[in-house]
């Protein structure tokens, strides 16, 4: 899956989206396009200072609520697993 030419911004926006399906059991968001997102807003990230401001919190609530479904067990932890943080 290919991503629109947009800023590491409004991806890492897109990436709540994406999350949002993903628990609700979507079949088209996989581990591999949630992982795909997640690399991508990190390359695009890496050339600036740093994840800063809102849009920085906004992307590490979304890394702190990948790992806290990682470590709830069960289900929910198991799909979770292929997502490396």
């Amino acid at each position: 899956m290919s991503f629109l030419p947009i800023d590491w911004a409004d991806n890492a926006c897109l990436s709540r989206r994406y999350l949002y399906f993903f628990d609700k059991g979507c079949d088209a968001i996989t581990p591999d396009v949630l992982q795909s997102l997640l690399k991508l807003i990190a390359d695009e990230a890496a050339g600036e200072a740093s994840l800063t401001g809102e849009v920085g919190a906004f992307h590490r609530a979304t890394i702190a609520h990948i790992r806290s479904q990682q470590a709830k067990g069960g289900d929910t932890a198991e799909r979770y697993t292929a997502v490396t943080v």
